[in-house]
């Protein structure tokens, strides 16, 4: 069975695919979101949500002297 893709968070956008996710703001981004999100975000963490992304990995290492990137 295939995973249902994930809806923008915005509300004026609910109906629209979400292509990122913030790993500050805990929110999904589509198209028309993820510029203005990175513009007034400059330091948060946004995930593309490519073909095949999994739920399990949204949560990114925040620990010091680890990476924030998966691997």
């Amino acid at each position: 069975m295939e995973k249902a893709n994930k809806k923008c968070s915005c509300q004026e956008h609910l109906e629209i695919d979400a292509i990122a996710y913030c790993q500050e703001c805990k929110i999904y981004m589509c198209n028309k979101c993820i510029n203005y999100h990175g513009a007034l975000f400059k330091n948060h963490h946004q995930n593309n949500l490519g073909k095949g992304y999994q739920d399990n990995y949204i949560d990114i290492c925040k620990e010091e002297n680890h990476s924030n990137t998966i691997k």
